[in-house]
């Protein structure tokens, strides 16, 4: 695994961990690319990546101009890729 994948993958996992715990609640609005950024510690394109990966799963809606919210628990697909 390089580098960025294992970035992303731990941002994937940070994000999630929230949503799956309950922090993020369905409906939640995600911060902004630029504070998931400084909070994480990473790049725009990496917590660009890991949302892609949690929208694929159902986890996250990203709508342009409005960001990214947590699915309703029925949206989740969290078996496969």
């Amino acid at each position: 695994m390089n580098n960025s994948s294992g970035l992303r993958s731990r941002v994937t996992e940070t994000i999630a961990g929230w949503i799956l715990s309950g922090e993020m609640q369905p409906d939640a609005i995600l911060p902004t690319e630029a504070e998931l950024s400084i909070k994480l510690g990473v790049g725009r394109n990496t917590i660009r990546e890991a949302i892609k990966v949690l929208g694929s799963k159902g986890l996250l809606e990203t709508r342009t101009k409005r960001g990214s919210k947590v699915s309703p628990r029925a949206a989740w697909s969290l078996v496969g890729s």
